[in-house]
């Protein structure tokens, strides 16, 4: 009997789930091209979705990369440069601000492509700026009618300078003031 040679062992295609597919676009826009990367991304971290990636804060992100450049390639790591990580955290950003602003998030290149990634590259970069230099305000003093105004402005100060839970600034609470009716009392 002759030594028949093994065959070797291929794992099955898998198909790709359709709800990756945004993405991966997302992740192309980010620079990040090599499907294995991509499928460790979505698969080992867990980001199988756009509106998952918005509910990280940029902590969570910087975590989640960190531990998996310290995994070894072959349990899962992988590695990034830094232009990479930053355009994830601004793509995490931009999901974010637009989960923020209840709109509708769309990784397939249409609104996510290279000029939204630049854009919200450079926001976020102001946006860390401004709450970095930020002085600490006082809050606002109690209402009085007569400086209406002024506690407006002083509540929008306020706010802009405080950041919520995860980690965005209270001003996005506050909507445009349309007209004050000709019945307001005070």
């Amino acid at each position: 009997m002759a030594n028949a040679a093994a065959a070797p062992v291929v794992d099955p295609v898998v198909p790709d789930n359709p709800y990756h597919a945004e993405i991966r676009a997302a992740l192309t826009v980010c620079g990040i091209t090599a499907a294995t990367t991509q499928d460790k991304f979505i698969e080992d971290d867990g980001v199988a979705l756009l509106q998952a990636l918005g509910s990280l804060t940029e902590k969570d992100v910087s975590e989640m990369i960190h531990n998996a450049t310290r995994r070894s390639l072959t349990a899962g790591g992988y590695r990034l440069g830094i232009l990479h990580v930053k355009k994830i955290k601004a793509l995490n950003w931009w999901v974010r601000a637009r989960l923020r602003e209840q709109e509708e998030v769309d990784g397939h290149g249409v609104e996510w492509n290279e000029a939204a990634c630049k854009e919200a590259m450079v926001l976020m970069d102001i946006e860390r700026t401004t709450r970095e230099r930020s002085s600490t305000l006082t809050a606002p003093e109690k209402f009085n009618p007569e400086h209406f105004m002024t506690g407006i402005l002083q509540f929008q100060n306020y706010l802009q300078s405080h950041l919520g839970v995860d980690g965005t600034r209270l001003d996005y609470v506050i909507r445009d003031i349309n007209a004050v009716p000709d019945d307001f009392t005070t």
